[in-house]
């Protein structure tokens, strides 16, 4: 899209287009910190959680129930 206006926008209001394209990534980098999340250093099922992914918890509570039956099977023998 910003290439698409650039030429125009030069061509109307000439230098003063650079002051409004910093302004605007500006105001984009301050909505992009404030706003999204940090997902550096987690693994998956930490940002799965993160952004609310009901599978993990079911992954979790059918996972104790396996390590469960394992336990229950390792008593018997």
């Amino acid at each position: 899209m910003i290439s698409q206006a650039s030429p125009a926008g030069l061509a109307k209001i000439g230098w003063r287009y650079y002051i409004l394209f910093i302004c605007i990534t500006a105001a984009s980098a301050v909505l992009f910190f404030a706003c999204y999340k940090e997902t550096r250093g987690l693994t998956l099922e930490e940002i799965d959680e993160l952004f609310g992914d009901d599978a993990v918890e079911e992954l979790k509570a059918e996972g104790a129930a396996v390590e469960g039956s394992i336990k229950n099977e390792a008593m018997k023998v």
